[in-house]
């Protein structure tokens, strides 16, 4: 079997690493979920695979979403309905429409850079950033009140 390289070569390292088989469902629910900006939930994410692998259990892409997420290969993003999967690990902003669930990312480090000099101001010590914003999106705000 040849592995890849970049992000999904890495999945496949972590995922052996944890313990886990590196079954051809485990690899295709890495590939798809690293391969997308759409921020999946599990369910979107085994009907996309379930074509290819009829066998594949939900509870497969859920254990396989877990450990992708505890290895730093995704993040959780919890919109009003559904946790969805983020396959950008770096530091970014969530905005998350509390209507519709939609999430854009935007690309600033501005907020962290805004933590990192609070959190030093009082001598705390940051080991993980997430930063979500709940609001509307520009197709929801004007049917809210």
């Amino acid at each position: 079997m040849s592995v890849p390289g970049g992000r999904v070569g890495e999945a496949y390292a972590q995922l052996k690493k944890m313990g886990l088989r590196l079954t051809p469902q485990r690899m295709a629910i890495a590939r798809y979920v690293l391969s997308t900006d759409s921020h999946p939930t599990a369910e979107e994410v085994y009907r996309r695979v379930k074509p290819q692998y009829s066998t594949i259990s939900l509870a497969t892409v859920y254990s396989t979403l877990d450990m992708l997420t505890r290895a730093g290969m995704l993040r959780a993003v919890t919109t009003k309905d559904a946790i969805r999967f983020d396959s950008n690990p770096s530091e970014h902003v969530n905005l998350v429409c509390m209507n519709c669930g939609r999430i854009v990312d935007v690309n600033d480090k501005s907020l962290g850079e805004l933590a990192e000099r609070k959190a030093g101001k009082i001598n705390f010590h940051i080991v993980d950033k997430q930063f979500v914003l709940y609001g509307y999106c520009e197709d929801c705000k004007a049917s809210v009140p």
